[in-house]
């Protein structure tokens, strides 16, 4: 389905300035409805450990920290219908036409897919950053630190006055 067809989009000022200004003719119920769940953005579990090792005169504590099946939204990387060739992007442009968003212009006479690329530019909405290509679900552990430490015997430190 074309973007036109899918945000209803319409040329406002057809009939004396084309290709100025784009419109929709949804209402704000019916383009909420256009969007869906994809995910809470807090995460269904989240906590940490911290635990300690002893064994002699050795001890190791790792603490860690974990969050599983969160939602996140990326920032786009990379707005298909204002590249410029003198900015750095990320490698994600290299999938632009793929599994995201392709590379056009929003000018009326070069490409005929402009009123929705113009609409995506534009709009208060901001369907662009809001599309679910987007989103991600993300899970992880992450080890905060590891520590290794060793308890000098009393028979050293005792000499020295250091009580342990």
């Amino acid at each position: 389905m074309k973007i036109e067809d899918f945000f209803k989009l319409y040329d406002v000022y057809e009939e004396f300035l084309p290709g100025q200004l784009v419109g929709s003719r949804l209402s704000s119920e019916e383009m909420r409805n256009l969007f869906t769940y994809v995910g809470d953005r807090d995460p269904k579990f989240t906590g940490g450990i911290i635990n300690t090792f002893k064994v002699h005169n050795f001890d190791l504590t790792v603490s860690a920290a974990f969050s599983f099946k969160q939602t996140v939204m990326r920032s786009p990387s990379y707005r298909g219908m204002e590249i410029d060739r003198g900015r750095n992007y990320t490698r994600d442009i290299y999938e632009a036409g793929g599994s995201l968003p392709a590379i056009t212009g929003s000018e009326m006479e070069s490409n005929p897919g402009w009123m929705g690329n113009k609409w995506l530019r534009d709009n208060p909405s901001n369907a662009y950053g809001l599309l679910d290509v987007w989103a991600k679900e993300i899970s992880y552990l992450r080890i905060s630190s590891i520590r290794l430490g060793y308890t000098l015997p009393k028979e050293f430190t005792s000499p020295m006055g250091i009580a342990v």
